[in-house]
């Protein structure tokens, strides 16, 4: 790691700009904040992100924050862009109760237990024939063949949309939820232009669906909504 990313006798510890993950993760600088930094403030020099941060870096203190809803939570934005949703555009990442408990009781009683079982021997397909898929390669990329080829067919099927869809849902999807990556959105620009062509989609889809009356789950999650 570069010594502008990492002095202690400065204070001056990055590990949250994209710089410090140029050569992978900051392993090293955790490691020292983890020991002897557990709580950690970073100011961030940069106009499109928050101007400054805490970074918790104990396992313990991070689950500790996670299921403490009385004092944290993710309504004033859960990334660092220096931008943060209305009431208008709020999801379930970015939302608290009870906003964040409406969307989610739209979408749990839906998945009863048959739908999850249904749901699990699908998922478990998919599994398998990605990993067949690649078996007897010497060498592949994990992630791109496996990592994301399974949530994705998962996502696209659970959505009812067509297979040849895939790699665009997947391109919105990189630009609106890592946001903060210049390789999947590199402007706030570039980021809205994916969501609203995301949300184009899915409206066409919800028509569809409207029209189809379908019994499956993206069916039963658009009569909800």
């Amino acid at each position: 790691m570069a010594t502008t990313n990492f002095d202690t006798t400065t204070g001056q510890i990055d590990v949250l700009s994209n710089v410090a993950y140029i050569d992978g993760p900051p392993h090293e600088a955790l490691a020292w904040l983890r020991a002897n930094r557990p709580l950690h403030h970073q100011t961030i020099d940069d106009p499109i992100w928050i101007g400054e941060s805490y970074v918790l870096t104990r396992h313990a203190d991070v689950k500790a924050v996670s299921v403490d809803l009385e004092n944290f939570g993710n309504g004033e934005g859960h990334n660092l862009r220096n931008d943060h949703s209305d009431d208008d555009t709020r999801h379930l990442l970015n939302s608290d109760r009870p906003k964040h408990t409406d969307l989610r009781s739209v979408m749990s009683r839906e998945f009863t237990p048959r739908v999850v079982r249904q749901l699990g021997d699908t998922y478990a397909n998919l599994a398998s024939d990605a990993v067949q898929a690649v078996a007897d390669e010497q060498s592949f990329d994990f992630v791109e063949r496996v990592a994301v080829e399974v949530p994705m067919k998962a996502i696209v099927a659970l959505m009812g949309a067509p297979v040849e869809d895939q790699d665009r849902i997947l391109r919105w999807s990189n630009a609106t939820i890592s946001n903060i990556d210049p390789d999947y959105s590199p402007t706030p620009e570039a980021r809205m232009e994916a969501f609203g062509e995301m949300t184009e989609y899915a409206m066409m889809l919800k028509a569809a669906r409207d029209a189809s009356a379908s019994d499956d789950v993206s069916g039963l999650l658009v009569q909800a909504l």
